[in-house]
C-alpha cells in the first residue's frame, strides 16, 4: 500500500483577519463609523470613537492580562476561591 503525505495549513484555526485586526475588532470600528455617518453625517467622530472602542475591546476583553493578574493576586491572598483548586495561600500539599 502506498503512503500519502498530508499537509495541513498551520493557520487553519485562526480567525479571519482584516489587515492585522480580527473581524470582531473591525466590526466595532465599522459600527461606530456607520453610526457616525447616520447621526453626525461626518466620519471623524466615528473614527475617534471606533478607534477608542476597538482599543478598549482589545485591552479589556481580548487580552485579559491585567484582570487576570489582579484575580491571581486576590487568589494568592485567599480573597477569591476557585472550585477544584486549593486556597492560594497554601504552600505545601499533603495527600
Amino acid at each position: 500500500m502506498e503512503e500519502i503525505e498530508t499537509r495541513f495549513c498551520r493557520t487553519i484555526d485562526r480567525p479571519p483577519l482584516f489587515l492585522w485586526w480580527e473581524m470582531d475588532e473591525v466590526s466595532i470600528f465599522a459600527a461606530c463609523l456607520a453610526l457616525s455617518f447616520v447621526i453626525f453625517r461626518q466620519a471623524i467622530h466615528g473614527v475617534i470613537i471606533g478607534g477608542v472602542g476597538m482599543w478598549l475591546y482589545i485591552k479589556v476583553f481580548k487580552r485579559k492580562g491585567r484582570a487576570n493578574k489582579i484575580l491571581h493576586y486576590l487568589w494568592r491572598k485567599g480573597v477569591v476561591e476557585y472550585h477544584g483548586l486549593p486556597q492560594g495561600y497554601v504552600r505545601y500539599f499533603w495527600e
